[in-house]
């Protein structure tokens, strides 16, 4: 067997000085409005013809001041500002839907639950977002505002390359916000929830001529970006005791899908977007072109929850992790039972999930997940009576954007 030393004591490999770049702070206002009201979309254009600069997704942030002008306070959902967004969809100027993911704010929550403790959540949190972790939601005092930083996570172009802003076309985020009924607590309108101030802050990464030529040669002149993306489906589930439902997902990788019940009469006056309840659920599978998903199909105990938690970590790749941070039980929440929703200890976290990945890998250099196109994906779900609610379904899929400055310039996508 070949021997050998610890890098630690390999003087010959260093870090190599990047290439000649500037980074700088920008803010993008929205293009329509810099003010807006519940219910209402703001739409933020991305600039374009810049062709050696690039845009750093992962270090932006969406601010806003939100200002109640009802006559008493009002309380976030436990998602904070998060929860108050209903849609996030990417769009280029010549209309091509990138990405649209509905129902952000009960998605959001749910990633709130499985990968967040409650450190983070009254900590940062509670500053940037308006979270508050194991306690009843942020009140905002009649006539009072709150500035927030809203990082856009679960987005297709979070946590990956930079965003390259030389193409022809732009790129729109246009954020549609819930109603006051379904994003706060508290008897406000729509129009007495009121957004101002907003703008888009992020870095953008400008390179010399020379380095921009020369990335533009390595890939000749055509950009590819490879990212995860979420689409969403929803169902009604009454007091029977079964569901089986048509999903319509049709992606060359499907890579896990999350689903949660929330309830039907969701108002103003309880949690609309964390309030998830088991829905008394016994066991669930899914199925895809005739094939069982998982092969047996998971089993409920509504005394730990343990087999639904055990498939929430496969799905997240996180089984091996003694450190993995989450708040899902909060307030034994997770086993909660068609909560009223109206305080922190009577909201369920309850959710579910699948991975269909074949393989993983770690460093994001591989992607496995199995090709639904042309295939009828269904979820089969058996339960006890209980009471009615819509039930939601998250898929994580694999995307691919591409952009040819040698043709049209424009960014296009392959699902």
């Amino acid at each position: 067997m070949a021997e050998a030393t610890t890098q630690k004591l390999n003087y010959a490999m260093n870090p190599t000085k990047a290439s000649g770049s500037r980074s700088y702070r920008t803010k993008i206002y929205p293009s329509n409005s810099t003010t807006a009201q519940a219910n209402q979309t703001t739409i933020i254009d991305l600039p374009s013809n810049m062709p050696t600069t690039y845009m750093d997704y992962t270090n932006t942030v969406f601010t806003f001041t939100l200002t109640n002008n009802d006559a008493a306070a009002v309380v976030l959902d436990k998602a904070g500002c998060l929860a108050l967004i209903k849609k996030i969809e990417l769009v280029t100027s010549g209309g091509i839907v990138l990405s649209s993911i509905d129902e952000y704010g009960a998605l959001a929550s749910m990633f709130l639950s499985l990968q967040t403790d409650n450190t983070y959540l009254a900590g940062v949190g509670a500053n940037m977002l308006g979270t508050t972790g194991d306690a009843d939601g942020l009140s905002i005092a009649a006539g009072g505002s709150r500035k927030f930083c809203m990082p856009l996570v679960l987005t297709p172009l979070f946590d990956n390359k930079y965003w390259y802003l030389g193409s022809r076309d732009y790129l729109s985020i246009q954020i549609t916000w819930h109603t006051a009924a379904k994003g706060t607590v508290g008897a406000a309108t729509d129009s007495e929830i009121q957004f101002s101030n907003m703008s888009l802050i992020s870095y953008f990464i400008e390179l010399n001529p020379e380095v921009q030529q020369m990335v533009a040669s390595n890939v000749g002149n055509k950009f590819k970006m490879i990212c995860n993306d979420w689409r969403h489906t929803q169902a009604s589930l009454g007091t029977e005791q079964s569901l089986v439902t048509t999903l319509g997902f049709s992606f060359n990788s499907l890579n896990r899908i999350l689903f949660c019940h929330r309830g039907t009469s969701n108002t103003a006056a309880a949690y609309s977007q964390m309030n998830r309840s088991t829905r008394l659920i016994n066991r669930y599978w899914f199925s895809l072109g005739g094939v069982q998903y998982p092969q047996v199909p998971v089993e409920v105990d509504l005394g730990s929850g343990a087999e639904v938690l055990y498939e929430l970590e496969v799905a997240q790749h996180s089984l091996g992790s003694l450190q993995y941070d989450n708040s899902i039980n909060n307030g034994g929440g997770f086993l909660l039972d068609a909560g009223a929703g109206t305080s922190n200890a009577l909201s369920g976290r309850f959710l579910g999930g699948v991975n269909f990945e074949s393989q993983h890998s770690g460093d994001k250099g591989l992607y496995s997940g199995v090709n639904s196109m042309g295939s009828q994906i269904q979820y089969n779900g058996e339960y006890a009576t209980g009471v009615a609610c819509v039930v939601d379904f998250y898929a994580d899929y694999t995307v691919e954007y591409y952009l040819d400055m040698n043709v049209d310039g424009v960014w296009n996508k392959l699902t």
